[in-house]
């Protein structure tokens, strides 16, 4: 849960955060005015069936076919991007405002305002409004070349290199060239499948976009000296994912080449946050007509008579060759570049933003950021070389460990951009045991600011002696968290681990990544819970297990961004996303102590579907077996839940470790509904309507029965085979709740009032669960 709170809060801020890049060419008013009068359009008086305009279009595709590639030759262009934030306001409205908090000399004002005045004193007034100011809250650019291969589409997009400044550096550049992707997208004319704020938009020059759009010709027009058709689009639904606007042909050679576009979406109630964003593409005079020389989208979000933020990001295409191992190749592709004469960012602005990062209250705000992002506090600033956390598990309570302390912290990429080393140690005040972790990750190409960047090749070596729930791993659970010390049910039952881990990982361009691992687990029963033999009279007590295991991981994945972080990526759910992993384990009998000889294999795929523009359904399907005969704890534990957390991956009713088994089904379905029932009293509200539905299915092979191999563990403390019929649940709430708060009510369908649970308070029929929830 808290993953997705963190990252649900990250992408709130960063679409504020990412919003202030623009270089004020337009006014905020002019903006949403001409984004109203762009609307305006679809209620045309023109000839909805106008067949001279339809016949214009027709042979605009007909003579400017998409651009497509042979393997053998690929289609490759080179690409400068630009964006650019600021902070607009009204000085008189500001300063009143000011005036007003002074006089009050509160607490507001002497904490936020007062430590950032050197920063609103450095505002610009705007060339066309004197009676507004901006300041410059972010710049980035980057450069990158966009290979296409046998089809329409982008198949491969290389970075070459990037340049970002801002008054959170401690985002990440990495972070902020893939937050900004999300926020702006990459819109071609000619695509069915668009996809903006993980929304899909089918564009005005599309195949069969006839049946889509309907276009009105306006006349003929002067655009930039050249004579052209100008024809009004929209969709024929004005409901439906698509673009509203104006396209400007070329009236003056035979091949209706596009000149101009200029359009915004056609519903802005599917953009939510991005309503007011003008979007311009201008075609170039010769050569590839069909890939606009320049794009330019400008968002404005805010009040015209306060406060607002203007963004703006501009695509600049060049098919010029260049050396893109040169350090200075923003420089180059900006002096070489007929398109783009400017340096970017100006010398002006770096100055005013190596004035302003130095202070107090920069540097505590980029502090602020970090700890949002990473919950860890760095050590000398954004610049530090060590982090101090996780901050939010630094204390939690447990039944068996009482209060847990714990104290952790990693260097960064600050001391090398190849080698990262961290840990942590624990104690609890009722168990009065030392817990400790160890980590070493080398990676084999230089990182940016994070070890868990794109693409990831790594070799990591971790060793770790901590208590873990049965069912979860103890590298990854986050028990730890604060939050989580609220149960509706004590936990009586853990195990003490200790885990040596060896891990390679190599993800690849081309959506597929691959990992190898080598583990040793130690496991020793605490609490309840008990690992015994019952064979006849005689019962045995084995005070602990071990097992060592090689694992290869293969995982496949489409349109998949994430934010990321210091140990995890926070994932941007796309639309029509889908992944799928593939694993096999090994048991290794008598390398270090272990035990056993197994093989178990695991399948998990994820897809999503879009519903409509503001609704989408994600399936889950698993499935695993255990090939050989082995005690309980190396079979499946299905994960349950003992919060008031709602788990997205888990079985939120389902108590921990109450069902096995050697073999399973599972499955689930998540759906999102752009609609709740406060529509019925706001209209405009952003709420939605979640749905949801987890099962699964595997009753326990006769192979590991305990009851028919005696040699085997017999369950206890309440832990019970899974029957023939499959646990399920289903879940029913509100989500997207003031932007960051999602309301769930989940029921178990089946195993209710279960009686193989031993305390009948640790049964959970149903119950609200809270979780966080961003919505666009």
């Amino acid at each position: 849960m808290y993953k997705s709170t963190r990252s649900i809060f990250l992408l709130y801020a960063a679409i504020v955060v990412c919003c202030l890049h623009v270089r004020g060419q337009q006014q905020p008013t002019n903006i949403r005015y001409e984004v109203l009068n762009l609307l305006a359009l679809r209620y045309h008086p023109g000839n909805a069936a106008d067949s001279s305009a339809v016949g214009i279009i027709l042979n605009t595709l007909r003579h400017n076919p998409p651009a497509v590639a042979s393997e053998i030759e690929p289609l490759r262009y080179h690409v400068l991007r630009q964006t650019a934030v600021d902070f607009r306001f009204n000085n008189q409205a500001l300063q009143r405002q000011l005036s007003e908090w002074r006089a009050l000399n509160g607490l507001l004002y002497r904490q936020l305002i007062l430590p950032y005045e050197p920063w609103l004193r450095q505002a610009q007034p705007v060339a066309d409004n004197p009676h507004c100011s901006q300041l410059p809250l972010l710049r980035f650019a980057d450069t990158l070349t966009i290979v296409y291969r046998g089809t329409d589409k982008p198949r491969q997009k290389i970075v070459q290199d990037g340049h970002a400044i801002s008054i959170f550096e401690s985002v990440g550049q990495e972070n902020a060239a893939r937050l900004l992707e999300e926020l702006f997208g990459d819109v071609d004319l000619f695509s069915d499948s668009n996809e903006l704020l993980s929304l899909p938009f089918k564009g005005p020059l599309s195949k069969n976009c006839t049946d889509d759009y309907t276009y009105i010709l306006k006349g003929i027009t002067a655009v930039g000296g050249r004579r052209c058709y100008e024809i009004v689009f929209y969709c024929k639904d004005k409901k439906a994912p698509g673009f509203t606007g104006i396209l400007y042909i070329s009236a003056d050679d035979d091949c209706y080449s596009p000149v101009e576009a200029r359009f915004t979406f056609n519903n802005p109630d599917h953009a939510n946050l991005t309503g007011n964003m003008l979007m311009t593409h201008y075609f170039p005079l010769t050569g590839d007509r069909t890939l606009p020389a320049v794009k330019k989208q400008t968002l404005h979000l805010g009040d015209d008579n306060k406060e607002s933020l203007i963004a703006e990001r501009t695509l600049l295409r060049d098919s010029m060759d260049f050396n893109f191992q040169h350090a200075t190749f923003l420089q180059d592709f900006c002096r070489d570049s007929a398109a783009s004469p400017q340096v970017w960012p100006p010398p002006s602005l770096l100055q005013k933003f190596n004035a302003i990062l130095p202070l107090p209250a920069f540097r505590n705000l980029e502090q602020l950021a970090l700890i949002l992002l990473n919950d860890r506090a760095r050590i000398g600033g954004v610049n530090g070389k060590f982090d101090i956390g996780p901050l939010t598990q630094a204390a939690s309570y447990n039944r068996m460990e009482g209060i847990r302390l714990k104290a952790g912290g990693n260097t960064t990429a600050r001391l090398t951009n190849r080698m990262q080393a961290g840990g942590y140690l624990a104690y609890g005040t009722r168990d009065k045991a030392l817990k400790y972790r160890a980590d070493l990750v080398y990676s084999l190409r230089r990182v940016k600011q994070y070890f868990t960047e794109f693409p990831k090749n790594t070799l990591s070596a971790t060793y770790a002696c901590d208590l873990t729930i049965p069912g979860q791993d103890l590298l990854t659970s986050e028990r730890d968290q604060f939050t989580y010390s609220l149960t509706y049910a004590s936990i009586n039952s853990m195990s003490f681990r200790k885990i040596g881990l060896l891990a390679y990982e190599n993800e690849l361009q081309d959506c597929f990544s691959f990992k190898i691992t080598g583990r040793y687990n130690y496991d020793e029963p605490r609490g309840d819970l008990r690992y015994m033999q019952i064979q006849q009279q005689d019962t045995t007590v084995f005070p602990h297990i071990v097992s060592t295991e090689l694992q290869l991981s293969l995982r496949f994945s489409s349109k998949e961004n994430a934010i990321h972080t210091h140990d995890d990526r926070l994932p941007i759910h796309r639309r029509n996303a889908a992944s799928l992993t593939l694993s096999h384990r090994v048991g290794i009998k008598g390398l270090l102590g272990s035990g056993y000889r197994y093989h178990v294999t695991e399948i998990k795929g994820l897809k999503r579907f879009a519903l409509d523009t503001s609704g989408d359904l994600t399936l889950q399907l698993s499935a695993g077996k255990v090939w050989n005969r082995v005690p309980f704890p190396l079979t499946f534990i299905p994960e349950g839940n003992q919060s008031y957390l709602f788990e997205t991956e888990g079985y939120n009713c389902l108590s921990y470790h109450e069902f096995v088994t050697d073999n399973y089904l599972a499955g689930s379905l998540n759906c999102m509904i752009g609609w709740s029932p406060f529509k019925l009293f706001n209209r405009n509200s952003k709420i939605k309507t979640s749905i949801g539905l987890r099962a699964i299915y595997g009753p326990l092979s006769d192979r590991n029965n305990p009851e028919l191999h005696p040699e085997l563990f017999v369950f206890s403390h309440g832990i019970n085979p899974l029957g023939d019929k499959p646990y399920g649940e289903f879940n029913i709430g509100l989500g997207n709740l003031f932007r960051c708060l999602r309301i769930e009510y989940v029921r178990r369908i089946t195993y209710r009032h279960n009686p193989t649970i031993m305390h009948k308070q640790q049964s959970n029929d149903g119950s609200l669960f809270f979780t966080g929830s961003f919505a666009f």
